[in-house]
């Protein structure tokens, strides 16, 4: 089940200190620093604070959900500060930590990005009556990663691309026109049906495994947590597999960053996956594997009822 999650109230009232963060700091203090002083080089120190804690390294912790929807809920007031917009934009192309994919908050990136989007009419609406260029290409930078509409991404190319920019406005109207035709810009969904991962290590899916980076054991649900990537076409994805109901485990070897393989077969109600990567051999056997994508829902995708055998 999910982490319940806060509701933002105003800053001095905010219970973000109930929140998982990356560093403990005072987001309350600094959220109000942000959003209502007019000093811009204490707005930017403030938003480094707040992208330190919620999303470093674009990793999102659960207390960025809480924080976008303050910040956005401003912004749909008429607040600009471009370093709230900078701040956005980190949390936008963010992805779960893993502390929030052993605590099964998936779903966070999905729900940040939602927030944003609600908002970007408003910002389309601001930036067109603006001549400040970091504000410029704040807007475009989120456009780029959520606007999923291809005539709307054409038309603010029409508006913006006129006369001389400075060097970053300029990369990032370069980027949006590279994504002018593009139907979503979110990540695609891998494959969500009951057979998906074994079909995605079969190759059938177009995916194809190349390595794990991360692996967590235990936390509150007694789990197996595997993070890796797959490649179709050139384009990389990241996804996570949890196993559940982990009976009996092999791991030994150091965890490098080179491709590897990854079977899985069924076995008298339980499902075994094997890991071989570099020196490091992994071996599991579970009552259940799910997919998740840190974009859509939660997938189901092996149960001990299945039957078959795929590597």
């Amino acid at each position: 089940m999910a982490t319940t999650h806060q509701q933002p109230d105003p800053p001095g009232e905010l219970a973000l200190h109930q929140l998982r963060t990356a560093s403990p700091i005072d987001l309350s203090a600094d959220l109000e620093q942000l959003l209502q002083n007019r000093d811009e080089a204490a707005a930017h120190a403030a938003a480094q604070r707040i992208e330190g804690a919620v999303c470093p390294a674009r990793e999102l912790y659960e207390a960025a959900e809480a924080v976008t929807q303050y910040v956005t809920s401003k912004l749909a007031t008429g607040v600009f500060p471009v370093a709230a917009l900078d701040l956005l934009v980190e949390i936008a192309h963010g992805e779960p930590a893993p502390v929030e994919q052993i605590e099964q908050n998936h779903g966070i990136a999905l729900r940040c990005a939602g927030l944003i989007r609600e908002v970007l009419p408003t910002l389309y609406a601001s930036a067109e009556t603006s001549d400040d260029e970091s504000l410029l290409q704040g807007v475009i930078d989120l456009a780029i990663r959520l606007e999923p509409a291809p005539r709307m991404r054409r038309k603010l190319l029409d508006e913006f691309d006129q006369g001389a920019h400075g060097v970053y406005l300029q990369r990032a109207l370069k980027d949006l026109e590279k994504h002018l035709d593009s139907p979503t810009l979110q990540p695609e969904a891998l494959p969500g049906t009951a057979d998906s991962f074994a079909q995605l290590l079969q190759g059938t899916s177009g995916w194809n495994f190349c390595n794990v980076f991360g692996i967590d054991l235990g936390g509150k649900y007694g789990q197996l947590g595997l993070a890796m990537q797959v490649k179709r076409d050139g384009v990389i994805a990241r996804l996570r597999v949890v196993c559940e109901g982990v009976d009996e485990m092999l791991l030994r070897g150091r965890l490098r960053l080179v491709d590897g393989s990854l079977e899985m077969s069924e076995n008298a109600g339980h499902w075994w996956l094997e890991l071989q990567q570099g020196d490091l051999q992994l071996r599991v056997r579970c009552t259940s594997i799910r997919m998740i994508d840190p974009w859509t829902e939660t997938k189901e995708v092996a149960t001990k009822s299945d039957e078959g055998k795929v590597s």
